[in-house]
């Protein structure tokens, strides 16, 4: 069942988040005829929510696993941030991105509304990259102090 939809501000892609854990991208440049680009899987249960940032190139989808999840949905399709960008400790039903892009306002069922700096999810996930392990929560603090430790790395 297809839960939340979003348009990206070109017109051309849309994005649709399901209660089967999955967030998929369709071409709709030609209305009439849809074609799938791509199925982004990591969520560990329904996507409720899915942005697009004003640029179109990043996507945040989020869920009742209680994550948010950005998404580099013009090259690679992949992960543009860590597993886990929120705190929040119930399902997280709402997303949306500032103008610029660099804020993501999450909205969840735990009462809470969080703002995230989309640049350190970012560098959150190039540092995965580049360490091939964990970061453990003191490295975390040391170059994240102001955000609330979540293990980033998927392995």
């Amino acid at each position: 069942m297809v839960l939340a939809i979003a348009m990206s501000p070109d017109g051309h892609t849309l994005a649709s988040a399901g209660d089967d854990q999955t967030v998929r991208l369709w071409d709709i440049a030609e209305p009439a005829r849809p074609r799938p680009l791509a199925t982004l899987t990591g969520h560990a249960d329904g996507v409720y929510a899915v942005a697009f940032s004003s640029d179109g190139r990043t996507l945040a989808s989020a869920g009742d696993d209680r994550t948010v999840r950005l998404w580099d949905v013009t090259d690679t399709r992949r992960p543009a941030g860590p597993v886990t960008l929120s705190s929040h400790t119930d399902a997280v039903e709402s997303v949306a991105f500032s103008p610029d892009g660099r804020t993501l306002a999450t909205a969840s069922w735990d009462n809470t509304t969080r703002l995230l700096d989309t640049n350190v999810a970012q560098d959150g996930a190039r540092a995965c990259e580049h360490v091939r392990r964990q970061i453990t929560e003191e490295q975390w603090n040391r170059y994240f102090p102001d955000l609330d430790y979540a293990p980033p790395c998927t392995s």
